[in-house]
């Protein structure tokens, strides 16, 4: 009988340093390289997305959770407002950018309105 510490497990495939992820890591180079050869980088790029939309079907047990938690990062709510009190120091830093915008904006008007007198 073979003990179960003779067999490579799953986890040290993925540990960084072990022979087992060497050899995982050099087959997964060299088919993505055959991949890249042989279908084009385009394909084999849609290919790659396809592969890692299915292994998050797959792999992850509370998809809906995950993709709100993205989807509220990437499209807030549209009644998110920042109050002076809330939060002084973003409304101090919009106020100084929004202000350093108009300045930035007179001080090119300027030049033009300058060179139309002469």
């Amino acid at each position: 009988m073979s003990d179960r510490n003779d067999r490579p497990s799953l986890p040290r495939i993925f540990k960084v340093g072990t022979p087992e992820c060497a050899i995982f890591s050099c087959a997964a180079a060299v088919g993505v390289g055959l991949l890249l050869l042989t279908v084009g980088f385009w394909k084999a790029l849609w290919i790659a997305l396809l592969g890692a939309v299915g292994a998050f079907l797959g792999g992850v047990s509370n998809k809906k959770e995950i993709v709100k938690n993205v989807l509220n990062r990437v499209i807030p709510d549209k009644k998110t407002v920042l109050y002076r009190e809330q939060c002084p120091d973003i409304v101090k830093a919009v106020r100084d950018a929004t202000a350093k915008d108009e300045s930035a904006q007179e001080s090119e008007s300027e030049p033009e309105q300058e060179q139309e007198q002469e």
